[in-house]
């Protein structure tokens, strides 16, 4: 890393990248850059993302070894638009409900994914989990299932956590109902999705987790490359 890219992830405090959108759900990657005050004459003169150490081989034999400090990185759930498309107005001016998923977090979400996959692959579900009409559209989760939902703790914020509920999807603008859910935090609702939507959401989400790391630095690789192209008039996109 020569100097102009360190002093580029210096003037950062994190990298996000819109990846998609499913259903009422954008799914988003961050990665928040760790810094280190250094101090000079008691004053803090910068913030360092690598830092040279003297404690190891190299340096204990005179040798300059950098280490890059450790990156927090992250799969994002956020609110965006409800299922007609229209962006959410109640308040434009409060903060998006979301919640951030990270490495330790990968196993309990697959967990919570299956179990809620389950409600439309498994015959003691599906059967009855929602009530239909005489056109065979849903319009309501049974009331034998009407408190279902599944929840897993989180680790990123304090009392965090991700609940999955069965709901109908409505289609306003097209009077139908689909089977579907809802997700919710510690802050209240997130999104809703399809079923065939919660799908595609399933297998994005496990995908990014499954390759965090990986991904994090391409995304990290991504932006320095970016930067060196408003030099040369060139971007990799």
């Amino acid at each position: 890393m020569n100097n102009k890219d360190n002093r580029d992830l210096m003037n950062v405090d994190s990298i996000v990248k819109n990846i998609t959108t499913i259903g009422g759900i954008q799914l988003q990657h961050r990665i928040s850059v760790y810094k280190q005050n250094t101090k000079n004459g008691g004053r803090n003169t910068e913030y360092e993302t690598t830092y040279r150490s003297r404690m190891s081989k190299g340096g204990l034999n005179g040798c300059d070894s950098y280490q890059i400090r450790e990156t927090k990185d992250y799969i994002i759930f956020s609110e965006t638009f409800d299922y007609n498309g229209r962006e959410i107005k109640e308040d434009v001016k409060r903060k998006r409900n979301s919640v951030l998923f990270t490495y330790s977090d990968v196993e309990n979400i697959r967990i919570l994914l299956d179990k809620a996959s389950a409600w439309f692959i498994e015959d003691r579900y599906r059967n009855d989990l929602f009530q239909y009409d005489k056109n065979g559209v849903p319009y309501a989760v049974s009331g034998k299932y009407e408190n279902l939902f599944v929840m897993t703790n989180l680790s990123v914020g304090r009392g965090n956590f991700l609940a999955i509920q069965p709901v109908v999807v409505l289609d306003a603008l097209n009077s139908v109902g689909y089977p579907g859910v809802i997700f919710k935090s510690s802050n209240g609702r997130i999104g809703t999705c399809t079923m065939s939507e919660f799908f595609a959401l399933v297998r994005v989400t496990m995908t990014l987790l499954d390759n965090l790391y990986t991904n994090s630095l391409n995304l990290l690789n991504h932006y320095l490359l970016n930067k060196k192209g408003e030099d040369q008039n060139y971007a990799i996109y």
